[in-house]
């Protein structure tokens, strides 16, 4: 501990209602009395502290010693000590017309004015808008997406299987007021690429020989008939089964599909050239 009678110091502003006293480029914040300092990074374990003089401004007593190393601070032309905060952040792609913030593994949303930002779960939940293949987009949510009924409802993309997930937007049509998130299935696979696009990855599927004109779409080892240019019906909906596939508009893309079958799946061979040949049996007439 060292005492001095005279010591150089200055009151420096801390953005709260009281100031911050800097000697040797280190802060001190007064705690318990007008007549105690301490280091700003008090809380990290740092020792350091400063008493003052009954008349509050002259130092008596000084641990000049701390752990860490001093604060960075930018003097203006006005002579005002602006704090440099080392903060580092990227901005990254949000799928609406302003980015978003990650620092730290986490992700803030600008809200109100350019210099504030606020966490992206403030409210319910951070989503995105993504691409869905056609004109409007679908919101994702925890990996779960959502298609716009009306302006302020939303409602999971599997709700035709029965999926009763959805989300109910604020008044003003982007803020989440309440959302339902529980699903009764998997999320969807999506590939995000270097641009931060948003790729739905859909199932593959092969179109195989049916002994007819039109061949045979075969997803998951069942086979599926196709009905028009972007319904297909499982081959063997005459016995009750409800599987089907419906395409996107361009006819080639998988937009939905029911591959829940009520049977076994068909038998076929695999040719050394690739073919498909199904393998019948007494038991399938298909």
């Amino acid at each position: 501990m060292m005492k001095k009678t005279k010591v150089d110091y200055i009151l420096i502003p801390s953005g709260q209602k009281n100031h911050l006293l800097m000697l040797d480029g280190f802060t001190f914040a007064q705690m318990h009395s007008k007549r105690h300092w301490y280091c700003s990074r008090k809380k990290a374990g740092c020792k350091a502290r400063i008493k003052m003089d009954t008349d509050f401004q002259t130092i008596i007593e000084a641990v000049r010693i701390h752990t860490h190393d001093p604060p960075e601070y930018h003097i203006a032309d006005t002579g005002e000590y602006i704090f440099v905060r080392n903060y580092d952040y990227i901005l990254i792609p949000s799928g609406q017309k302003n980015k978003i913030l990650m620092l730290g593994g986490y992700t803030f949303a600008q809200v109100h004015s350019k210099r504030r930002w606020y966490c992206s779960r403030k409210k319910i939940g951070y989503y995105i808008l993504i691409p869905s293949g056609l004109k409007k987009k679908l919101l994702m949510l925890g990996g779960f997406t959502f298609a716009q009924r009306s302006n302020r409802l939303w409602y999971c993309s599997r709700s035709r299987i029965g999926c009763k997930a959805r989300i109910k937007m604020d008044v003003d049509e982007v803020t989440i007021l309440q959302a339902d998130n529980v699903h009764i299935h998997d999320p969807p696979q999506y590939h995000v690429t270097h641009n931060g696009d948003y790729v739905f990855v859909r199932t593959r599927y092969i179109l195989i020989p049916s002994g007819q004109k039109n061949k045979l779409l075969m997803l998951g080892g069942f086979t599926f008939a196709q009905s028009s240019k972007r319904y297909w019906y499982c081959s063997k909906k005459r016995l009750g089964c409800k599987a089907k596939i419906k395409m996107a508009i361009d006819e080639v893309t998988i937009l939905e599909a029911v591959n829940v079958h009520e049977h076994e799946p068909p038998q076929y061979h695999v040719t050394e050239k690739g073919e498909y040949v199904m393998i019948r049996s007494r038991d399938n007439n298909t």
